[in-house]
């Protein structure tokens, strides 16, 4: 099961399944798609940035700080002192992210270029300094050269107030799903774990736009077959769109 979530323009939590762990609905999903994607680091999504050939438009990838971080906490037993010193950097940067919230876009904008930007570039300053003095196998280099292949990506949040400093909010939309399917545990087939997705994105995107899961459910449920054939009516039921019928006139007296 993946999630997806859209930005400001498009506030919908989207869920999709799939009956494998391959990245090929993925890359379908995107099919055509132009604009900003931010993801993990997982060698799958490549494709996306890279492929001249599924037909795509341009796509560019936003990195993760939360999944760069991670992999240097990881590193705190055998690398103590490097590692602390990475992580108390980190530390910092998801601060100023931190205390930006609530900020006009041109203070984000302006916190960001001259707060964030000199410390991510101490922190790759650091890591290049410590590449020659590992071996091959080791953890820290697995970190740091993780970090310089997504050096681009992992900058590019800091020109764009609207980009987020990494996809925790996806992690977090993620655990909907893992405490749905401690309950369900299986789907049964192909065809319900299609159903269990499209319920679940109702749900979500009912959540993430501050309405009642229940009672909007509900209302769609008894609604949605007087207008499956109208477009534009069909949409008005839609999570950031939805109205709650006024409740029926009580004529008695």
């Amino acid at each position: 099961m993946t999630g997806y979530r859209g930005d400001k323009s498009r506030p919908f939590n989207l869920f999709e399944f799939s009956p494998d762990k391959s990245f090929a609905r993925n890359i379908a999903f995107f099919e055509n798609f132009s604009g900003y994607i931010q993801a993990d680091g997982a060698g799958g999504f490549d494709v996306l940035f890279k492929s001249t050939n599924l037909k795509l438009a341009r796509c560019f990838e936003i990195g993760c700080h939360a999944h760069s971080r991670r992999k240097f906490y990881d590193c705190l037993t055998t690398h103590i002192k490097e590692a602390d010193f990475i992580l108390n950097l980190y530390h910092t940067l998801f601060d100023i992210d931190a205390r930006n919230k609530g900020k006009s876009s041109d203070e984000i904008l302006k916190s960001r270029q001259t707060e964030s930007k000199p410390i991510l570039e101490k922190i790759r300053e650091k890591l290049l300094e410590l590449v020659p003095t590992l071996t091959p196998k080791d953890e820290l280099l697995a970190g740091i050269k993780y970090f310089l292949k997504n050096w681009e990506a992992l900058c590019r949040y800091l020109s764009d107030p609207d980009m987020q400093i990494s996809n925790n909010d996806m992690e977090r939309l993620i655990k909907e799903f893992v405490l749905v399917r401690k309950n369900i545990l299986f789907m049964g087939s192909d065809k319900a774990g299609h159903a269990s997705a499209t319920l679940m994105t109702l749900i979500a995107s009912a959540n993430r736009n501050n309405i009642n899961p229940v009672e909007y459910l509900a209302d769609v449920f008894t609604r949605i077959n007087s207008v499956k054939h109208d477009p534009v009516l069909l949409r008005q039921l839609l999570p950031d769109r939805w109205t709650p019928r006024p409740p029926p006139v009580n004529h008695s007296i």
